[in-house]
């Protein structure tokens, strides 16, 4: 009777410290799990700081560019204005020769004026197209966050059970070591 009751002992011991080895082995993977994630989230938030000043650099340029080309436009069309105004202006002092002459330089500054706006159409496209990929990738983002809250969650949950079963694990084997005092 003694040897069995030492033999149930040894077992309970037995059991106990496996179930200690493998709640041990379980926290070190979920603390490596918690780890690989953190480190997956600061990837993904460098990604999108990179993609995002990318963006604002890209922005700024397409705006110049534009700028640019708005004001050669402007000053383009503003040279017209007087070369017309002059043109009224003097109609009779001016030869038939140079009305031909200042309608042909027209003629020609409003063909740069159109090459200029067809060159200016494609960078509004790719602006467009560039603010829905920023979208896009800004809910890939938010739906990765989301995931990360739940697993961080489900980790929340898993560390209290844990604990809560290593204390009833501490008092069983408080109750065993007093039953075996007192026997």
């Amino acid at each position: 009777m003694h040897s069995d009751f030492m033999w149930r002992m040894e077992h309970c011991l037995t059991s106990m410290g496996k179930y200690k080895e493998f709640m041990r082995d379980y926290r070190d993977q979920r603390d490596e799990r918690e780890a690989q994630m953190v480190a997956k989230l600061k990837v993904l938030e460098g990604h999108i700081r990179e993609f995002e000043q990318g963006q604002e650099t890209m922005e700024e340029s397409m705006r110049a560019q534009y700028q640019i080309k708005m004001d050669r436009i402007g000053e383009t069309l503003e040279t017209m204005k007087h070369l017309y105004n002059d043109l009224t202006k003097d109609k009779e002092v001016m030869s038939i020769g140079s009305l031909k002459d200042a309608n042909a330089k027209l003629k020609e500054e409003l063909a740069e004026a159109k090459r200029e706006l067809e060159e200016l159409r494609p960078l509004k496209g790719q602006a467009r197209s560039d603010k829905v990929n920023k979208l896009l990738l800004q809910n890939r983002l938010d739906a990765k966050l989301a995931e990360c809250t739940e697993l961080t969650q489900d980790l929340t949950h898993h560390k209290t059970m844990v604990e809560q079963l290593m204390e009833r694990e501490n008092d069983i084997a408080q109750k065993l070591e007093d039953q075996v005092a007192s026997s």
